[in-house]
């Protein structure tokens, strides 16, 4: 009796899955990146529901945000068999009538395995079985209609041939390509069946490629051909060998797929692209291109200028992320009557710009459509109308503005005394406003603030009317919050200052962000000591100096001796905190002015400024030889290293960082030849 195969034995394609807890943003990057036609959704290990771009475009146009959650989403349900369902049942599910031409595959805990599509499954079931399809049609009775189940299912052209060459089968799919009855093809030599008549040299094309599959090798290449109606199609032909268990082929497999709307996609955007890009960037408005999620694709040098974000910021999600999220909602309303309804929306918002202002822009989106009508996308220009905005907000200073800013605001008059603030002022600040009315700024400013930050503000106001940057302030209670601030000038018909105001976020939590992104890009994570990037930056910034006033600095290369020892016999936890400790001792062997860094593994270097004479140097060498030859003790273990140096200064041995560097690395070579634990200069050739 034949062996029926589970699911188990099936390849089964893996797919990009997401939690139920995650968001309608996070799948959508997914499947951006990805290039996934579906996603699944988990609950735990176990799968819920299946997530299209279709579906997601759905959500998006009916107005979900991106921060919506995906149990809140329609998901599409599809069914779900264990690994231990044989081939006809999972046929069967394929096939049914109300079919979604896909199944889950999960294992007996109900844990997501994979996603098996009807093309995956006739695609390998085809590979897999159709080398003994012969030899059980005439074993097994029903064979025959298991065999052309799986043929008729599939939209793949597939059949199956002697080694010589000669049609055995072909499935319905291939038959109507020509058109043709299976008994007009049976027995012919495959390279002059009807599927290749139409061209002579694709002929020679399958002829060699039934000799290479005669060898076992398998061959493939894409072939035109003219159907009924004298359209062309394009077909990703391949022919694979299928071989006994002595290595004889046996039967020849040959397979076609139908790659013509693919190659037409392709075609249709290169003929199109530099077309679309040199008109697009010749327009005098920015223009933002996005698919049918709502993701974007391109944007034009204009919407580059007047927004400030580049093209890689912009892409996917990111263009939405520097409209104001007070226009949000305008923007569902385009995009709901573009995607849902195909008409054309008008948009007026607000762009967070990279410096921190704000941008007005107006602008009209379009549908783009398939050519059979279908949205596949939109076209959203964008006209920078900031100037006109801030007039109309000059104009109407007083409290719409106030009630409506996330921004923290106050206003003082020519005298500099506060006459009013706006609420986010005392969210950010905690002060009511009775409390600061009358008072001057100054008086709420932190003592971080440098002097001169003052005085240049003042004389920025005084002579622009307007200042813009970070400044430090004290909250109620105390608490120093960094603040980015804008200062702006009122003036009266006269010329003369009415008003001042400063509008302010709070960025605190940004500049902690970024000193720790910048501690961690220029510090070794290990030591603290400064990483290369850190070394390098000061070994330039002391040779500058050091030519500026005629001084010369020494450049130390130090390696431990020995510290594969201590990996290899104490582990690599003992000998991490062997380096922290040797780190430290070379420190304290040299002044504060000197840069002591680790270039990685057990190597480390030392920047010596204002060296007068070689003696200070050779003495700091031989202080940090002695104390890296004094025992290590780590968790009561003694480990003992030694330390090899090379010696080089600036200007004698390098006019740059790099020559200089690599000359210290060579008089440490010539230190570890003469026997290690001890230092050596740079020795030039007489």
């Amino acid at each position: 009796m034949p062996h029926i195969p589970t699911l188990r034995e099936f390849v089964i394609r893996r797919v990009p899955c997401l939690s139920v807890d995650d968001s309608l943003a996070q799948a959508s990057r997914l499947l951006a990146r990805e290039h996934a036609n579906h996603l699944v959704v988990l609950h735990a290990t176990k799968p819920v529901g299946v997530l299209t771009p279709d579906s997601l475009l759905d959500a998006w146009c009916q107005g979900s945000a991106g921060e919506t959650r995906l149990d809140r989403i329609p998901l599409t349900v599809v069914p779900s068999l264990t690994e231990d369902t044989d081939w006809q049942e999972a046929l069967r599910c394929l096939v049914e009538p109300m079919a979604l031409g896909m199944v889950l595959v999960i294992d007996k805990a109900g844990a997501l395995q994979g996603l098996l599509t009807e093309e995956d499954f006739c695609h390998q079931l085809g590979l897999s079985q159709l080398a003994g399809a012969h030899t059980v049609l005439d074993a097994v009775s029903d064979s025959e209609q298991k065999l052309k189940m799986v043929f008729d299912c599939t939209r793949i052209f597939l059949g199956l041939l002697e080694p010589d060459g000669r049609v055995i089968i072909a499935n319905r799919a291939a038959l109507e390509l020509i058109p043709a009855k299976l008994q007009d093809v049976v027995g012919l030599p495959f390279w002059e069946a009807p599927w290749w008549m139409h061209d002579i040299k694709l002929q020679t094309q399958v002829h060699d490629a039934v000799v290479m599959a005669q060898r076992g090798e398998v061959s493939g290449f894409e072939a035109n051909h003219v159907v009924a109606g004298g359209e062309l199609i394009h077909i990703d032909f391949t022919l694979r060998p299928i071989s006994d268990d002595a290595g004889a082929v046996r039967y020849l497999l040959p397979e076609g797929r139908d790659v013509t709307e693919r190659r037409r996609a392709e075609w249709a955007l290169q003929a199109s692209q530099i077309h679309y890009q040199a008109l697009l960037n010749a327009s005098p408005v920015g223009v933002i291109e996005l698919d049918a999620a709502g993701h974007c694709i391109y944007v034009n040098e204009k919407y580059i200028e007047i927004t400030g974000q580049s093209l890689t910021q912009a892409l996917g999600d990111g263009w939405v992320c520097s409209i104001h999220p007070d226009d949000w909602d305008q923007l569902a309303l385009v995009k709901a009557a573009v995607y849902s309804r195909a008409e054309a929306g008008h948009l007026e918002c607000r762009y967070l710009l990279p410096d921190g202002q704000v941008a007005w822009m107006v602008g009209q989106a379009v549908p783009m459509r398939t050519s059979s009508g279908v949205v596949s996308g939109m076209i959203l220009t964008l006209v920078d109308i900031t100037e006109h905005k801030e007039l109309e907000i000059r104009l109407r200073l007083a409290a719409s503005m106030y009630e409506t800013s996330s921004e923290g605001i106050l206003v003082v008059d020519a005298q500099n005394h506060i006459v009013s603030v706006n609420p986010a002022f005392t969210t950010l600040l905690g002060y009511e406003a009775t409390e600061v009315l009358g008072r001057d700024p100054g008086e709420l400013g932190a003592s971080r603030n440098a002097p001169s930050l003052y005085k240049n503000l003042w004389l920025a106001v005084e002579k622009s009317g307007h200042w813009q940057g970070e400044i430090w302030n004290c909250c109620k209670d105390g608490q120093e919050v960094a603040l980015w601030m804008t200062v702006n000038t009122l003036f009266n018909s006269e010329g003369k200052v009415q008003w001042r105001f400063a509008l302010f976020s709070d960025i605190t939590e940004k500049k902690r962000n970024e000193e720790l992104i910048w501690h961690q890009a220029n510090y070794d994570a290990l030591t603290g000591l400064p990483n290369r990037r850190l070394f390098r930056d000061r070994l330039q910034q002391e040779m500058k100096k050091a030519a500026r006033y005629g001084i010369s600095l020494a450049l130390f290369f130090i390696d431990l001796d020995h510290f594969k020892d201590v990996n290899d016999c104490f582990g690599h936890d003992c000998g991490d905190r062997l380096l922290v400790e040797a780190g430290e001792r070379i420190r304290r062997c040299l002044r504060d002015s000197d840069t002591v860094a680790r270039l990685g593994g057990d190597e480390f270097t030392a920047i010596l400024p204002n060296i007068t004479e070689l003696r200070r140097a050779e003495d700091a060498a031989l202080a940090i030889t002695q104390t890296l030859a004094q025992p290590f003790v780590i968790d009561g273990q003694e480990s003992n290293v030694s330390a090899s140096i090379g010696i080089a200064f600036y200007p004698q041995d390098g006019a740059t960082d790099l020559v200089l560097l690599k000359q210290a690395d060579r008089a440490m070579y010539l230190a570890k030849a003469k026997g290690r634990n001890c230092f050596s200069c740079v020795q030039h050739p007489q």
